[in-house]
């Protein structure tokens, strides 16, 4: 395997580093991607309501405020 030039070459991990950074990186990731999925769920809902919304107003599933009729087809 040839020789990493100098300014690739990786320094080791220090104990702190090693020992209490990198848990604690990897828990506030997880903190993040638990965070996120209530998000997701309620935007979901948020756009399936704003559907709804769009329907019952009459405005149709797939159209938009100002297109008419002959725009849409």
């Amino acid at each position: 395997m040839p020789a990493m030039p100098p300014r690739l070459r990786r320094r080791p991990l220090s104990f702190l580093q090693l020992r209490v950074k990198a848990p604690l990186g990897f828990l506030y990731l997880l903190f993040l991607a638990v965070l996120s999925v209530p998000v997701m769920i309620g935007m979901t809902l948020l756009w399936y309501a704003s559907r709804g919304a769009a329907v019952v107003a009459g405005l149709g599933a797939g159209r938009r405020r100002g297109e008419t009729e002959e725009r849409a087809a």
